[in-house]
């Protein structure tokens, strides 16, 4: 689990440099204060369905790390 923690401390830290991607350059609490920010202006259907879609994120993120766990990755 530190190995897990360690990562999402240096995720945290680090900016993002993925090209394209509208984030580039933002570091992970910047991102956060943004997006919270924002909230503010959705409506109640809004939130629903971006809950939702943080939903199937993490499932889908579980998977994926269940199957690499499998794998030995």
């Amino acid at each position: 689990m530190s190995i897990i923690n360690s990562n999402m401390n240096e995720l945290y830290e680090k900016p993002l440099h993925t090209e394209g991607n509208f984030w580039a350059g933002h570091d992970r609490n910047n991102i956060l204060r943004i997006i919270e920010a924002g909230l503010h202006y959705l409506t109640t259907t809004d939130l629903v369905n971006l809950h939702a879609t943080i939903s199937a994120i993490q499932i889908s993120r579980d998977h994926n790390q269940a199957e690499e766990k499998v794998a030995g990755i």
